[in-house]
């Protein structure tokens, strides 16, 4: 997941909503051992940050990391 400082977030090189990718994928449970890896840009903004891990959360993956 690559997210973009107007905080797009962007899947194999594609804009997709991290609400819809994640409600997609992660039905009954399927997500509890996933792995989300963050790339984020410097001039990327904490807020937005911040709401990728709530989503995460949110839908059961417990595994975040900021990566850059």
């Amino acid at each position: 997941m690559v997210l973009s400082p107007t905080g797009k977030t962007f899947v194999d090189g594609k804009m997709i909503p991290l609400t819809d990718l994640l409600a997609s994928l992660c039905g009954d449970d399927r997500c509890v051992n996933t792995h989300v890896r963050i790339f984020a840009a410097a001039a990327c903004r904490f807020d937005h940050l911040a709401d990728v891990f709530r989503l995460c959360k949110m839908h059961g993956i417990a595994n975040v990391e900021l990566v850059a």
